[in-house]
């Protein structure tokens, strides 16, 4: 077996020694290659960390060392060399990148970074700001002021190029790319995004974009795909037939009946306490941070050891649900085409008003003008109404017994057993009176 001694040579093997080994087997002439100089390097290495610097912002958004460490990985290490080795390797050759990032006298990322953390942004809305402001200095570099030359022509390619869209088919294992433009609300989210990020820059609240505002787009530009009710309940009624990881059941549960956005899915937690139990959603948008009632007859839906999701796994989670449906859903198609159905039905099927629909929904109701202020309704009592009217909550109690006694997880949660054994008896006693 091979030791790490066996990759010593490798180890030692530097960013410049690659580039110099690059340019000779490039050379026109094998048997008298080009000579160069120390200085002419030292030049065009300088170039080479930008590079490899804008390429790892193109690829992961970031000019971090790990996503630095993770493009050597993927673009200069060689498939032979071993796993236990490679890490070193990677970090022994981006370390000079490292270096010279740190004697470059302004990093507009990592300060816009910190202005965001400091505003209290939550974690998913800088991470949304970085893309754009990464996507913009992955293809104008670092620069300590951008000319309005610069900004024209990234919205210019923005328009003309858009993306590239990665599509892999799940049977065969193709995959294929195709072109896509970005959509109106993507390019109006680019232009509020980068013009914080050159005010900050500029130091000037008064700094001004030289192209025209992006337009809010209209109702029929926007991209807004949604479930239909049956398909709602096919996915509920599928935690049962396919025995779905509990994990994701608890997640569909709160979609379907909270509209939880994928960003407040991560992370849920609940308090498990008979009537008065509840489920604190952390909202990503700028809504209240508070806790919601939980349905008494689905406690035991509820009642796992809860583990934290990250989005893009609860993306996997939607798509491998939607395929063991059979359904080939368009693009975007996702949790908020959930949020979207629950809202509707909620808003059509029962008589509860806008304020309380808001609230429940976790949205901002300041934008209702003056009326939320003069309105009283406590959000437990008008949360508490519309769960009782809820347009998915009889499909979710029909199944509880069927978890409970059908599926494997959920027979083996101790917890869960014992408040469904708890259920049952009450209903027992009340048959009984």
């Amino acid at each position: 077996m091979k030791t790490r001694d066996d990759f010593k040579h490798d180890l030692d093997f530097s960013l410049k020694d690659w580039v110099q080994d690059a340019l000779l087997a490039e050379s026109v002439d094998k048997r008298e290659p080009p000579q160069f100089t120390d200085e002419s390097i030292d030049q065009l290495m300088k170039q080479v960390y930008e590079k490899i610097e804008r390429e790892a912002l193109t690829t992961y958004h970031s000019n971090e060392p790990w996503a630095l460490r993770q493009w050597a990985l993927g673009n200069i290490m060689r498939d032979e060399i071993a796993n236990e080795a490679s890490n070193e390797i990677a970090h022994n050759l981006i370390s000079p990148v490292l270096e010279w990032q740190q004697q470059q006298p302004f990093d507009p990322i990592s300060k816009f970074h910190e202005k965001l953390v400091a505003d209290g942004k939550s974690k998913h809305s800088i991470k949304e700001y970085m893309v754009s402001v990464a996507k913009f200095a992955a293809r104008k570099g670092r620069k300590r002021t951008y000319p309005r030359e610069d900004i024209i022509e990234h919205f210019a390619w923005l328009r003309e190029h858009g993306y590239t869209k990665k599509t892999k088919i799940k049977e065969t294992g193709e995959v294929y790319f195709t072109e896509k433009k970005y959509t109106q609300a993507t390019l109006r989210r680019e232009y509020v995004v980068l013009q914080e990020f050159f005010r900050f820059i500029e130091d000037r609240s008064d700094w001004k974009m030289p192209i025209s505002r992006v337009k809010v787009p209209t109702a029929d530009e926007l991209n807004q795909p949604i479930l239909t009710h049956d398909q709602v309940e096919d996915l509920i009624v599928s935690t049962v037939i396919e025995k779905l990881p509990i994990n994701w059941i608890v997640r569909l549960a709160v979609s379907t009946l909270y509209g939880a956005r994928v960003s407040e899915l991560t992370d849920i937690t609940f308090h498990l306490d008979g009537v008065d139990s509840s489920v604190y959603i952390k909202t990503r948008k700028r809504g209240e941070r508070r806790r919601q009632p939980l349905p008494a007859a689905l406690l035991p839906i509820f009642a796992i050891p809860m583990s934290n999701m990250t989005e893009s796994s609860l993306r996997y989670a939607f798509r491998s649900m939607s395929d063991k449906m059979g359904w080939n859903l368009p693009e975007r198609f996702g949790w908020h085409s959930i949020r979207r159905r629950v809202v509707t039905d909620v808003y059509s099927s029962t008589n509860v008003k806008d304020i309380p629909i808001a609230n429940f929904f976790r949205w901002r109701v300041g934008g209702i003008g003056q009326l939320p202020t003069y309105v009283k309704v406590p959000t437990e009592t008008s949360d508490t109404e519309i769960l009782k009217q809820h347009p998915f909550l009889e499909v979710w109690e029909t199944l509880v017994p069927l978890l409970m006694e059908l599926h494997p997880e959920y027979a083996r949660c101790i917890q869960a057993q014992e408040i469904y054994h708890d259920m049952k008896i009450l209903v027992y006693l009340c048959k009984k009176s």
